[in-house]
């Protein structure tokens, strides 16, 4: 006997906690002096790379990414 398959859209949302270089960052022009968030090239970079990342097993339609000053957890410095 055959089996039926059902394929649907499905609609994802997720957080994920992502690292951005110093050369990626800008000051947030809607916060406080020292806020900082990244540049639209940099997190145009991340959707990019997640949307290739899940179009390995899915077939992606739309991948969004989007953050500000006020999601920032912390700030790390190394020396090179």
């Amino acid at each position: 006997m055959a089996k039926k398959h059902y394929t649907f859209r499905v609609s994802c949302a997720f957080d994920v906690q992502y690292t951005f270089g110093e050369t990626e960052i800008q000051p947030d022009a809607g916060g406080s002096e020292a806020d900082v968030e990244p540049t639209d090239d940099a997190l145009e970079a991340f959707r990019r790379e997640v949307e290739s990342h899940l179009a390995r097993d899915y077939a992606v339609d739309n991948v969004e990414a989007f953050t500000d000053s006020d999601s920032l957890l912390g700030i790390d410095q190394t020396d090179d």
